[in-house]
């Protein structure tokens, strides 16, 4: 006999010998002792209980028992064989050769087993098949296998299972899950390697893998159709594999003071750790998209999106803080802020490649973008145009409360471009919460519908609609109309130019500001001024300080001949309405016409629809002079048509080195016969005659 002792009890027993069994009822206690094994070693030992049982011989040997009814069935270990297992089961069969070398267990089955003196692994199913040869655990229905119970515990759940106990390996069919504390790892079909201490030190998933890790500060997410990871005997991460579409979640814990970070891509996603289990760095293969979602509870709060074929990102030593990420391949950042308002923008950032750097708490710092690359704002409200910014290089910084992007710098063929509206130069920075755009280098240039602008320096105020230039600035208006007639110039489908040492625009108001050297012409007309203010929609022109101009020519009748003399005017001020088609000239007013000169306190005047004079009236201190002759008086008025001028005065008065003085209350001047016609008293000339020659006329400037 093997068995070096059998001891069997029951309420019952039933021997049927030609059958070769015994049918054991009301409770069942059976105690195997076998004898050393053939290979000289201790066989272990086996307790069997049950409510109902039936034993199988051959050759006088129990080979097999059947059992029903609260089947306990014990492994027990020896001295020299420490290892155990001990399983319960409303139904067994239990397969013998000397010891135990397989069981069957069915309903309600529980499993305790221990290897190498390590704790307890624990097993529930609804049928178990036991294999002694191959020390392997064939599980089905509801498994769920302990193998570690302490402050991080190891369980593992799944639909079917083969738990081959020596070689530490555990494979898992269908809605497969291994627990680790709350971490987890689960999928349709999972193969795990266990360390000798029965935590995993390998898993690998397929079939909507999951792979989940959980301490106090964040929950790292990893889903994908495959998966792989490796544990240290800590079971801390060491690394993990999502092939093909995979996407990874970093959640923070602190909500408030992290964003949530989000990456998919199309190919594979590689997660390195540390040695104490915190995240180093990812990696991805094909198409990427990283997501950090901000807070909800800032106001001005903005979500962001880099999306390219590849992108590596660098943690923080924390394990939960980017400290960087690099996008390489069509790369795309996306800014969308979650509240809509009209000065919230959506931003998209194209650029073949990004280098961002973070904040701690995944707040994004700054992205540097190399080669053409393309900035599109859209405004979340109504009442905006859309911004469109594109450069060689692009660094895109933000605000590390809100992470809306606070400022654009680039360099290398920038332009701006909002509505109609567009300015290049070398550099362009955009500033977000000023809503500034400022141009430097290679001459920096805007333009719209109406006008072109040149500078040194420009700054524009997208916000306010107004913007600043600054050194050498220079303005070309398409044509003398779209200055909205605030030009006192001839020519409506000419250009006309101004330029400046600075230059203010508020373009909602359409006013132009142009300060030191300020200088407007078209063909040979021009007005200088150390200030000049266009005024569009009022179709109005103010030039103030050291104003010169030559805006107009003076028809003059010499002899039955017509001529035109340009007429140039200088004065403190001078103010053109075209509504009133009036030229005004004030302070130290001096207007020459040829040879001749008027002079006076204030000039105005008065042109027709197409800015052709009509009538001048001079007041104030008059002084005319000509070649041999003065006159003087408080009021000058030139008729265009007429050629004719009246002086007025208390006298007026004329004086000629030729034909003597006269004076009178009025002197009209016919220039077309030069005749000289006195009004009121006068003390020498009773015939009033006076010999006068001035002309006003409109005309062009060099």
């Amino acid at each position: 006999s093997n068995l070096r002792s059998a001891k069997i009890k029951s309420g019952r027993a039933f021997v049927d010998q030609a059958g070769e069994k015994i049918k054991l009822e009301a409770v069942v206690d059976i105690k195997l002792t076998p004898k050393s094994n053939r290979a000289g070693g201790i066989s272990q030992p086996i307790d069997v209980k049950a409510l109902k049982a039936t034993a199988y011989f051959s050759d006088r040997e129990i080979r097999k028992i059947d059992l029903n009814g609260n089947v306990d069935v014990y492994q027990k270990p020896t001295s020299k064989d420490p290892n155990w297992i001990r399983t319960k089961a409303g139904r067994a069969i239990a397969v013998l050769d000397q010891e135990l070398k397989k069981l069957e267990l069915y309903e309600n089955v529980y499993i305790e087993t221990v290897r190498d003196g390590s704790k307890p692994t624990k097993i529930r199913a609804g049928t178990a098949f036991y294999g002694k040869a191959s020390d392997t655990f064939d599980l089905e229905e509801n498994v769920e296998i302990t193998t570690v119970e302490d402050s991080k515990p190891t369980r593992i759940k799944a639909s079917r299972a083969v738990y081959e106990q020596t070689n530490g390996k555990i494979s898992l069919y269908g809605n497969a899950e291994v627990f680790q504390g709350e971490d987890l790892v689960k999928g349709e079909l999972l193969d795990a390697v266990l360390f000798p201490n029965k935590r995993i030190k390998f898993a690998k998933a397929n079939g909507n893998a999951f792979l989940r890790q959980k301490n106090s500060d964040r929950v790292t997410e990893i889903k994908s159709g495959a998966l792989n990871a490796t544990f240290n005997a800590d079971q801390d991460l060491q690394d993990a594999n999502a092939i093909g579409e995979s996407s990874v979640t970093i959640v923070p814990s602190e909500s408030d003071e992290y964003e949530k970070l989000t990456m998919v891509a199309l190919k594979s996603i590689r997660l390195d750790f540390r040695k104490d289990g915190t995240l180093r760095d990812l990696k991805t293969d094909g198409r990427t998209t990283i997501s950090l979602n901000a807070p909800s509870n800032i106001a001005d709060a903005a979500n962001k999106k880099l999306t390219a074929d590849s992108i590596d990102t660098v943690l923080r030593s924390n394990g939960k803080d980017l400290a960087s990420a690099k996008a390489v391949g069509n790369a795309v950042l996306v800014v969308e802020p979650l509240i809509a308002s009209t000065k919230n923008y959506k931003t998209v950032v194209n650029s073949p490649s990004f280098t961002c750097d973070f904040y701690s708490g995944n707040n994004a710092k700054s992205c540097s973008a190399k080669g053409k690359s393309k900035v599109v704002r859209t405004p979340t409200g109504g009442g905006r145009a859309k911004q469109t910014l594109t450069a060689n290089n692009l660094d895109a910084y933000f605000d590390k409360r809100s992470q809306d992007v606070d400022r654009f710098e680039t360099t290398g063929n920038a332009k701006y471009s909002e509505g109609d509206r567009n300015g290049i130069a070398d550099k362009i920075t955009y500033s977000g919460k000023e809503q500034f755009v400022r141009f430097r280098g290679s001459q920096p240039t805007v333009w719209d519908s109406r006008a072109r602008a040149k500078a040194n320096e420009i700054d524009w105020d997208v916000g306010e609609d107004r913007s600043s230039l600054r050194g050498k600035v220079s303005t070309t208006y398409y044509s003398q109309n779209q200055t909205g007639g605030a030009t006192p110039f001839t020519r409506t489908s000419s250009p006309v130019f101004v330029t400046a040492d600075t230059g203010s625009f508020d373009h909602k108001e359409e006013t132009a500001l142009y300060t030191g050297n300020a200088r407007a012409w078209q063909d040979n007309n021009y007005i200088r001024a150390e200030r000049l203010l266009l005024q569009q929609k009022e179709g109005q022109l103010f030039a103030e300080g050291k104003v010169q101009s030559k805006l107009y020519d003076a028809n003059r009748t010499v002899r039955g001949r017509k001529s035109k003399i340009p007429v140039f005017a200088s004065s403190r001020k001078m103010l053109f309405q075209q509504k009133k088609n009036l030229l005004r000239y004030e302070s130290d007013v001096d207007i020459r016409q040829g040879t001749d000169r008027i002079e006076g306190g204030i000039a105005n005047v008065f042109l027709d629809g197409d800015n052709n004079l009509k009538r001048t009236v001079i007041e104030k201190d008059v002084v005319i002079t000509q070649p041999n002759r003065r006159a003087s008086g408080s009021y000058a008025e030139y008729d265009a048509v007429s050629e004719n001028v009246i002086l007025r005065g208390n006298p007026a008065r004329v004086r000629d080195e030729e034909n003597g003085s006269s004076e009178a209350r009025e002197v009209t001047v016919d220039l077309k016969t030069n005749r000289v016609v006195g009004k009121g008293k006068t003390t020498k000339n009773s015939t009033g005659r006076i010999r006068s020659v001035y002309k006003v006329k409109k005309g062009t400037i060099n």
